[in-house]
């Protein structure tokens, strides 16, 4: 994290919070000089972080919504999400299982006109895949650091094709699918497939992309992990 604060340090965790939370940065020299007085600005940015902070992400939600949006395929509907944008241009994420149902895609999403999108890319094994869209999209913010088992997500995406839909829950493990996907308890439904699965702080954690469908089975969902999004939209 910063050169200067070890991992065995009693204040790690807090710091580590800080600046995931886009509370406290470090110095461009890659330190964080814990003895440094906090400002006044960084105490008050703290506080309002902490009097929103209400179980519903309603700080982040506006924000996360933007980048959201719907991939039609055929005669199926999914989510998607926007990574990048630049220009007119826009790139989003969605499932592969939600693209190979179909060989026209079109974008959809409130206040903008219906686009056609071009497959860029796509793979089975992960279950990803990325879109063009000649549209500006907000693009949202990628994590640095995965989610980690009991941190509150949101899960946002158009289950039923009710769009920019949101629901929230934990990470209730890490390590499902051989180590592909993360478990959660928040509630993820048909259409909700390729939306994005959010932290605290805005940041994409992951891609939804499943639920436990036996009527015995309640809040078990699925998002593919971080690290491999990372790695599949890497040079995109």
């Amino acid at each position: 994290m910063f050169k200067d604060v070890s991992e065995s340090s009693f204040a790690y965790r807090a710091i580590e919070w800080a600046k995931k939370n886009g509370v406290i940065t470090g110095f461009p020299d890659g330190t964080f000089r814990p003895q440094e007085s906090v400002t006044r600005e960084q105490m008050a940015l703290l506080l309002y972080k902490m009097a929103l902070r209400d179980g519903t992400f309603s700080d982040v939600i506006p924000n996360i919504r933007k980048s959201i949006g719907m991939i039609a395929a055929g005669p199926g509907i999914g989510s998607c999400v926007c990574f990048k944008s630049t220009g007119g241009t826009s790139y989003v994420l969605t499932n592969c299982h939600v693209v190979e149902v179909g060989s026209k895609y079109t974008f959809v999403k409130a206040g903008y006109p219906n686009t056609s999108a071009t497959l860029l890319k796509k793979d089975q094994t992960v279950d990803l895949a990325i879109l063009r869209v000649e549209s500006g999209i907000t693009p949202c913010t990628v994590a640095d650091t995965p989610a980690q088992v009991g941190e509150a997500v949101c899960v946002c995406g158009a289950p039923g094709g009710l769009d920019e839909s949101v629901s929230v829950g934990i990470i209730s493990h890490i390590n499902r699918s051989e180590g592909r996907w993360f478990q959660t308890d928040a509630p993820i439904n048909p259409g909700n497939s390729g939306g994005g699965i959010f932290n605290e702080a805005g940041q994409l954690v992951g891609i939804a992309v499943a639920k436990m469908s036996d009527p015995l089975f309640d809040g078990v969902g699925f998002g593919i992990k971080l690290e491999l999004v990372k790695d599949f939209i890497k040079g995109v």
